[in-house]
């Protein structure tokens, strides 16, 4: 995840975005979640942070078992 956080913050930066914007958009993205849908969400509930972490989407919008999930996960 940090490289694809020094990716971000590099192309911000070269962007003319502000160091303290660059701060923020990362800040952002290290605490956003993603919205996973079926079946895809089989490859994360195994995972010993999924009870805890993943947070079922309750309106039905994305089918019966979509999910939202920490990016953490995802962006390796």
């Amino acid at each position: 995840m940090d490289n694809f956080l020094e990716t971000i913050g590099g192309i911000l930066y070269d962007a003319g975005i502000k160091d303290e914007s660059i701060t923020n958009s990362i800040d952002i993205i290290k605490e956003s979640y993603t919205l996973v849908t079926w079946p895809d969400i089989q490859l994360f509930m195994e995972e010993d942070w999924f009870d805890d972490e993943a947070i079922l989407e309750t309106e039905g919008r994305f089918g019966s078992s979509a999910y939202f999930i920490p990016t953490k996960y995802i962006i390796k």
